[in-house]
C-alpha cells in the first residue's frame, strides 16, 4: 500500500499504535465519502432515506459548521444493515470514535460496543450529522441528539431510566439519551408520540397510494388524447346508428366508467379550440344518449352581479360541489357547461318607457288623467300634462353631472338575487325531471352572503348613482301617463 512508508517508525522500524489510529481515521473519512455516494444511487428505500436525512440535516442545521470540530453529533452505521447509533461529543468525532472502539475491544456493555464486537470494529462508518459554529450548552446538544434519535429510531442507543424508575418499553414513545444518568435527561416528545407517528405514517402511505393511482391512471388515460382528436375530427350527423356502433372510438367511449368519462369531457374543453369543442361535444352527446349515469347540463348565468371575478369563482365552486353531490347521491355524472354573462343594468330610458304598451291599447281604454292628484305637480300645456321627465324627477333626485335618460342605474341586491335564484331553480327542475327524482333533492346551495358582500363592494360609489328602487317609485306615480322618449333629444323623455 502507498501508506506503508508512513506507517513505520524510523527508529524501531515497526508500525506504531498512533500510526494505526491515524490510518483508521483516514480510512473512515474515505468510507464516509464512498458511503454517501452509494446512498444516492442505492436501490434500497431505507438507505436512500438515510442519505436524504444526511443531506437535509447537514444542509439545514449545520451550514457553516465544521464536521471535524469538537462539538458535533455523529452517527455510526454499517453497510447493508439498519442498526444505527446516534451520539454527541465535545472532543471531536474522531476521538470519540476511538473511545467507542477501545470500549468495544475491552468488552463494553453498551449496545453499540456489543454490535461492533459482533460485526467487527473495522465495519463501522462514523459520520457527522450536525455541527455548530459557536459554543453550545449541554442541553442544546442533548435536545438535538434526542430529536435525531427519534427521527432515525436509532436501535443501538441504550434505553435508560428516569428518576422515578419508570420502565420505557416503547422506545418510540419516550426517547432516552443514554445510560449516564447523572448528566443525561429523559425528554418526552409530546408532539411526536406513537399515535402521532402512526398517523403520519398513514398519511404518507395514502399519499404514496394516491401518487401510484395517478401514475396508473396516466397510463390508462394516455389514449384519451387519441379519442379526443377523433371525436373532434368531424360531426357524425349523417352517420346512422349501425354505422356508429362499428366505430372503435364509439365502442371505447361506451365502455368507459364515470371517472374516465369526466376526464375525457374535461380534456375536450381544455385541449380543443371552440370549433373542436362544439364538434366533440355533439358527438359525445350522441354516443352517451342511452347512458343513465351521465347527463349534460347547460347553465347560462345572466346578471350584472357576475362581472366580478370573485363572484364567478364562488358560483363555479358551488356548482361544482352540487355536481359532485349529485354524483354521490344519485350516481349520475353531471357534465355542466356553464356560461356567465355580465349583462348591463337597466337605464331610465328602458325602465320608464311605456309607449309600446300604451300603443297596444284600444282607443276606448285611453282616458285623460291630467286633472288627478298625481298631475298637480306636473307641467301642463292647455290643461293637459306635457312635462320633461328628467326635470320632473330632478326635483326630488340629485342626478350626477352629465347624467341622462340613457345612463345605467345601480341594481338592487334583491333583484339580482331573485334573478339568479330563478335561473338556478330552472336548472334544478330540469335535472330532477331528467334523472327522475324530487326537485328538492337537486336544489343548489349557493353562498349568497359571500356574493352579496362582493356585490356591495363593487359597482362604484352608491352615492353617485341612481338606484332601481327610485325608478320603481316614479313608475308607480306616473302609471297613468305616457312616458315617451324625445326623438331629437335621446337623453330626455316626456310625460304626456
Amino acid at each position: 500500500m502507498k501508506f506503508v512508508g508512513e506507517w513505520r517508525d524510523d527508529e524501531t522500524k515497526r508500525v506504531t499504535r498512533a500510526v494505526l489510529w491515524k490510518a483508521y481515521m483516514d480510512l473512515n473519512e474515505v468510507k464516509v465519502q464512498a458511503n454517501t455516494t452509494r446512498l444516492k444511487i442505492s436501490p434500497t428505500r431505507w438507505e436512500r432515506e438515510y442519505g436524504e436525512f444526511l443531506r437535509r440535516t447537514w444542509g439545514q442545521e449545520s451550514s457553516g459548521g465544521d464536521p471535524l470540530g469538537k462539538e458535533v453529533i455523529y452517527s455510526m452505521t454499517t453497510v447493508f444493515c439498519r442498526a444505527e447509533y446516534i451520539g454527541e461529543t465535545t472532543i471531536t468525532r474522531l476521538k470519540r470514535m476511538k473511545t467507542h472502539v477501545v470500549k468495544s475491544l475491552k468488552k463494553g456493555k453498551q449496545l453499540v460496543c456489543k454490535f461492533l464486537r459482533k460485526v467487527g470494529v473495522h465495519r463501522g462508518i462514523w459520520t457527522t450529522v450536525k455541527a455548530w459554529r459557536v459554543k453550545t450548552t449541554k442541553v442544546m446538544r442533548l435536545k438535538a441528539e434526542g430529536r435525531m434519535m427519534w427521527i432515525r429510531g436509532a436501535s443501538l442507543n441504550n434505553v435508560g431510566m428516569s428518576s422515578g424508575g419508570a420502565d420505557f418499553k416503547d422506545r418510540r414513545g419516550v426517547m432516552v439519551f443514554g445510560a449516564r444518568r447523572r448528566f443525561r435527561y429523559v425528554m418526552r416528545f409530546t408532539t411526536k408520540r406513537t399515535e402521532a407517528r402512526e398517523a403520519e405514517k398513514e398519511k404518507e402511505r395514502k399519499m404514496e397510494e394516491r401518487v401510484r393511482e395517478k401514475s396508473n391512471g396516466a397510463k390508462k388515460w394516455k389514449s384519451d388524447f387519441h379519442w379526443t382528436a377523433k371525436l373532434a375530427r368531424r360531426p357524425w350527423t349523417k352517420k346512422k346508428s349501425w354505422e356508429l356502433a362499428k366505430m372503435k372510438v364509439v365502442q371505447e367511449v361506451k365502455m368507459m366508467d364515470a371517472k374516465r368519462l369526466k376526464h375525457l369531457v374535461g380534456m375536450v374543453y381544455r385541449v380543443l379550440d371552440q370549433t373542436g369543442q362544439s364538434i366533440a361535444s355533439k358527438n359525445l352527446k350522441r354516443i352517451l344518449r342511452g347512458r343513465k349515469d351521465f347527463r349534460w347540463v347547460e347553465l347560462k348565468v345572466r346578471a350584472a352581479a357576475v362581472d366580478d371575478k370573485s363572484v364567478q369563482k364562488t358560483i363555479v365552486q358551488d356548482v361544482k360541489r352540487w355536481a359532485n353531490e349529485m354524483e354521490r347521491r344519485h350516481g349520475v355524472v353531471m357534465a355542466v357547461r356553464m356560461t356567465m354573462v355580465a349583462c348591463a343594468t337597466e337605464s331610465i330610458f328602458t325602465t320608464m318607457n311605456n309607449t309600446g304598451t300604451e300603443a297596444k291599447k284600444k282607443k276606448e281604454e285611453h282616458q285623460c288623467h291630467c286633472h288627478t292628484e298625481e298631475a298637480m305637480d306636473l307641467r301642463k300645456v292647455g290643461g293637459h300634462v306635457l312635462a320633461p321627465l328628467m326635470s320632473t324627477m330632478a326635483t326630488e333626485i340629485e342626478f350626477p353631472k352629465g347624467w341622462s335618460a340613457k345612463s345605467r342605474c345601480r341594481p338592487s341586491w334583491e333583484s339580482q338575487k331573485a334573478s339568479l335564484e330563478e335561473q338556478f331553480e330552472k336548472v334544478s327542475e330540469r335535472v330532477a325531471k331528467t334523472i327522475g327524482v324530487e326537485e328538492k333533492q337537486t336544489s343548489m346551495e349557493i353562498r349568497w352572503p359571500k356574493i352579496e358582500d362582493r356585490f356591495a363592494r363593487g359597482g362604484g360609489d352608491p352615492g353617485k348613482q341612481l338606484e332601481e328602487k327610485d325608478l320603481e317609485e316614479w313608475r308607480w306615480r306616473l302609471r297613468d301617463f305616457i312616458r315617451s322618449p324625445i326623438d331629437k333629444y335621446p337623453g330626455e323623455m316626456a310625460v304626456i
